[in-house]
């Protein structure tokens, strides 16, 4: 076990506010420091962060949670206590999420600051005006990254919005490319924070899967949860619209793989991937162009386990190359088949991370825009 491992942080969520005109909202506190700050403060029980964020807002600036427009999250940010601040006894720093939110408006009005507020004042800062020399010291290292991720170009939030909304979403993190099997950098929390965080994403779920069809395919090595995870979906979908298959059926010809069209207004989950098929890859490129030109949404996730997950759950544990090879070999499926919709890599050590992601996922795509097919 790592001394990283060892550590312990706070949960907190902070928020990033802005208007029209890319102005961000901060706070100062007067004769105390001449550092600007972000609303934000720690997680409470049963509390999610979301929650959390907006409700410091509330309580540092008065303005409350229906004025704001949640437009993108970042979270696992990490900076370290000082040696004198009082919590450093109990905790080694802060985890934080960063919540972008829009007040709509050109430097609209804002409200009274409320008598227990930690701020002195509010002031409206350029965005292109913003660095990180502003902040406090010992925070500047969480906030280098969530300047670096909300504000990628200068410009208002017409601008910002679409490439936000494209680049701030999970598939960032869940990428073939990119993603690690100990990938936490979405999610700020803990086992127990994310029961909250499924119910959030329920709630999600349920306003966006009406009207639309869905299919999610799972792809991964024996023992990497894929029955579990169909499971941790679909309970957050509507049941009378939702069918979920675990291990079966296979998918080898076109008649099964046409089967396995979602009708319209149904979401249908697959345990059991034709990509893992070699008689099946050939079919595979048109059956997802035809279900594009359905106005179907696809996911398609690999479930990719560690080397030492893998190695703990077998009998007999496997030599680095054999889990290289299982690898190269899931690696070689995605790459021959791109198709129309792109392949996610979720890491599944944790089941309860893996789940969240999985159920993530599914709430960006229904609520995406619908992928039209190529040619």
């Amino acid at each position: 076990m790592s001394h990283e491992d060892t550590e312990l942080w706070r949960n907190n969520a902070a928020a990033v506010i802005i208007d029209d005109d890319a102005n961000v909202l901060l706070g100062c506190n007067g004769g105390k420091s001449p550092y600007l700050h972000f609303p934000q403060g720690g997680v409470r029980s049963k509390e999610t962060l979301l929650q959390a964020a907006l409700r410091e807002v509330q309580e540092e600036t008065g303005l409350p949670a229906d004025t704001l427009h949640l437009i993108a999250e970042l979270g696992g940010l990490r900076y370290r206590y000082r040696s004198k601040n009082r919590k450093s006894s109990t905790w080694d720093g802060q985890q934080q999420t960063y919540f972008l939110f829009r007040f709509p408006g050109v430097r609209p009005a804002l409200p009274p600051l409320p008598p227990d507020s930690e701020l002195s004042a509010l002031r409206w800062v350029p965005a292109a005006e913003l660095r990180e020399e502003l902040f406090v010291p010992f925070k500047r290292p969480a906030i280098r990254e969530a300047l670096r991720a909300f504000f990628p170009i200068p410009g208002p939030m017409d601008q910002l919005v679409p490439l936000l909304r494209d680049t701030l979403t999970t598939h960032r993190y869940a990428n073939a490319l990119q993603t690690a099997p100990d990938d936490t950098v979405l999610f700020g929390g803990g086992k127990e924070e994310v029961v909250y965080q499924m119910e959030d994403l329920a709630k999600h779920l349920d306003a966006a899967q009406e009207g639309k069809s869905l299919l999610l395919v799972l792809m991964g090595s024996e023992g990497s949860g894929r029955k579990n995870t169909l499971r941790a979906v679909a309970r957050c979908l509507d049941p009378l619209c939702t069918r979920a298959f675990a291990p079966r059926p296979l998918l080898r010809t076109e008649e099964e793989l046409a089967a396995a069209t979602p009708p319209p207004e149904t979401a249908l989950l697959l345990g059991s991937s034709p990509y893992e098929l070699p008689e099946a890859l050939p079919l595979l490129p048109a059956w997802e162009a035809a279900l594009a030109r359905r106005g179907t949404r696809v996911v398609k996730l690999l479930l990719r386990t560690s080397f030492e997950a893998e190695c703990k759950r077998r009998e007999h544990p496997i030599s680095t190359a054999e889990y290289a090879a299982i690898c190269a070999r899931q690696d070689a499926v995605m790459e021959a088949t791109p198709g129309p919709f792109p392949w996610y890599v979720v890491p599944a050590d944790r089941r309860w991370y893996r789940n969240y992601i999985a159920a993530r996922l599914v709430t960006e795509a229904l609520e995406a825009p619908v992928v039209a097919a190529q040619g």
